[in-house]
């Protein structure tokens, strides 16, 4: 993971990741139902492909009762999160995982718009030769998308950092949208045989 400057942010389930500069996409709530229960092929002990050069990674844990737990290594120690829920949902055959917005800002955010009950980050993920790829929101894109009356929500930005809080009415909407969703390489290996 890559070191950002004013703000950190999870994009989740990976390392999630920290974002360049200070940007992230929240949606007002869960842009779909959620599967009864999360995605079993998430299940496990996930850790992040070795960058070259860094010493740091992060291991993404998800329990059999979907609760996902990110324990992030670098040069001064080890930090793991409490659990949260992890939510998964297909739709128009993309998967998207999302978490509570107050956790991720509790352990990843710093800055940003106060939070509102019941808002969520939401990324797609996607599976290659058993390798889980995140794939985070263009939070440029969604301010356009905003600005422009596509989708509703709002924008706050300045030179160096973009917010958007994609409204209720406007998140189906918003996962559909080509290119909202973008390869960070971000990428993460089995640990460990996943849960049966």
């Amino acid at each position: 993971m890559k070191p950002r400057t004013a703000c950190r942010f999870l994009l989740v389930p990976a390392a999630l990741a920290l974002l360049t500069g200070c940007e992230a996409t929240r949606f007002e709530q869960a842009p779909l139902a959620a599967d009864a229960s999360c995605d079993r092929a998430l299940l496990g002990h996930w850790q992040s492909r070795d960058v070259p050069g860094s010493s740091e990674r992060t291991e993404l844990r998800v329990s059999a009762d979907c609760q996902l737990t990110v324990t992030e290594h670098g040069s001064s120690g080890a930090r793991t999160t409490d659990p949260v829920r992890l939510h998964t949902a297909r739709l128009d055959g993309m998967a998207h995982a999302w978490v509570d917005a107050a956790w991720a800002h509790a352990h990843f955010v710093d800055g940003g718009p106060q939070l509102e009950p019941g808002e969520v980050y939401v990324l797609q993920y996607r599976f290659q030769d058993g390798v889980l790829e995140i794939l985070g929101p263009d939070s440029a894109l969604a301010a356009k998308l905003v600005r422009a009356g596509r989708l509703q929500g709002q924008v706050e930005e300045t030179d160096f950092e973009v917010f958007v809080r994609i409204a209720a009415g406007s998140g189906r909407k918003a996962l559909q949208q080509p290119g909202l969703f973008i390869a960070e390489d971000y990428f993460f290996e089995r640990a460990e045989q996943a849960p049966q």
